[in-house]
């Protein structure tokens, strides 16, 4: 009997006790007692062990299987005499069997397919026509793209249906409220308002692909293309929420080219994230841009927007006696600290306010095309609405060519509540850094 069957036995014989021991409370009308209940538990854990054995004993025998199987395709044989093999002082000699095997000699014939071995390789002419290149096509290499950092990062609200735009009042002057003398009238002022409006724009992709490849690839090629087409379009809303062309362009209206906000001026041929002089310190031109947001809202910013670049070359820099400016965690007389290394999205803080790299601010701004900006802003301030992607396929426009038509799709509309929450640094204190 083999290994397997024993254990097959085994188990069936185990099985068979604890359903007798089951069998016999249920025909009581009782639960399993203390002792019935301990034996079973043992039980239980007899088959497991058994089961996991079996498992081992399986899949070794399947090995052997293939093994065995590659050698009767291949002509491998197995030598289980050690003195079998061609070897100094073992009696027959290799090339005396060659040449008795052409006179016909059985034994040496036989010696020689005992100890043959093919030499084909994977050389295009030596076999290797059979032995096709490996393709891991689940482990494909999808397209990097650019996440969405700061369009995760404002106030996000769902898109309401059946509306062409979003319209929300603000109040432009306010009541009045002062000293009120004995007997006298109380200040009074009437309030003025207005409304913010912002258009629903459209952002949207296509791609078509041939029936044949959907349905004769080797991964769900609808997969693949569901999942490019979708991080296509949270990269191109990120990049409207930076830098949109507005209505004109059937785009969102781009922070930095909102109108009202705070534009502070970075101009330095010397730039230093810290400096004594404040017209070559970005940490100066950030903590004025801070300073304009709250005496324009009364409230204070919470997040820094900058380009990646931008931010290595802040993590890069030292002060006099080679110390890094950023650490790891806070220490004495730091500029900032590092919270995580990424990307994209917020990775450390700077004068008490979350920095965010984003790969999609411009790096070809100024007049030498070679300037990022940096933004200082007040997210809640800020509101995406946006409906949620719709991803589509369809064959009927494509029918005569067995094409298929994959399509997203989604509506958004930005609403900035206060222009002042945002300021734009600029200038050529931020050209392409040296790292």
């Amino acid at each position: 009997m083999s290994l397997i069957d024993q254990l097959k036995e085994n188990r069936q014989r185990l099985l068979a006790e604890a359903e007798a021991i089951i069998t016999k409370a249920r025909m009581s009308g009782r639960s399993l007692t203390a002792v019935e209940a301990r034996r079973f538990d043992d039980l239980e854990l007899e088959i497991r062990e058994i089961d996991e054995r079996l498992s081992e004993v399986e899949e070794e025998a399947m090995r052997e299987s293939r093994a065995a199987a590659i050698r009767r395709t291949y002509g491998l044989t197995d030598v289980d005499d050690p003195h079998a093999v061609y070897r100094r002082g073992s009696g027959p000699s290799f090339f005396r069997d060659m040449v008795r095997a052409r006179a016909g000699d059985r034994d040496a014939i036989e010696r020689l397919a005992a100890n043959e071995a093919r030499a084909g390789s994977t050389a295009p002419g030596a076999g290797g026509e059979f032995a096709p290149p490996l393709w891991l096509i689940d482990q494909y290499v999808n397209m990097a793209r650019p996440a969405r950092p700061l369009a995760d990062r404002v106030t996000r609200r769902e898109l309401p249906p059946g509306i062409s735009s979003i319209n929300i009042p603000k109040v432009n002057v306010g009541t009045l409220v002062g000293g009120q003398s004995e007997n006298a009238s109380l200040p009074d002022r009437d309030i003025a308002t207005s409304a913010i409006s912002a258009p629903i724009v459209t952002v949207g992709g296509k791609t078509v692909v041939s029936q044949q490849l959907l349905d004769q690839a080797g991964v769900s090629l609808d997969e693949v293309l569901g999942d490019d087409l979708t991080r296509a379009l949270s990269a191109e809303i990120e990049r409207q929420l930076l830098v949109g062309g507005g209505p004109s362009a059937h785009e969102l209206a781009g922070l930095m080219g909102v109108a009202g906000t705070h534009s502070v001026s970075f101009t330095s041929s010397a730039p230093a994230v810290a400096s004594a002089n404040p017209s070559d310190s970005l940490l100066a031109a950030i903590t004025q841009a801070s300073a304009e947001i709250q005496t324009s809202i009364f409230a204070p910013p919470d997040t820094i927007v900058m380009h990646p670049r931008r931010w290595a070359w802040i993590l890069s820099s030292v002060d006099t006696t080679d110390r890094p400016l950023i650490t790891p965690s806070a220490s004495f007389n730091a500029v900032g600290d590092v919270t995580a290394t990424a990307a994209q999205g917020v990775v450390g803080r700077i004068a008490g306010l979350d920095v965010i790299v984003d790969p999609q601010i411009p790096v070809d701004l100024g007049t030498g095309q070679n300037q990022d900006a940096v933004l200082v802003l007040r997210a809640p301030e800020i509101v995406l609405f946006e409906s949620g992607p719709r991803l589509q396929s369809f064959d009927q426009p494509y029918a005569d060519s067995l094409g298929v038509l994959f399509r997203i799709y989604s509506y958004a509309a930005l609403v900035v509540r206060r222009p002042e929450a945002v300021a734009v640094i600029s200038g050529t204190g931020l050209v392409a850094p040296t790292l």
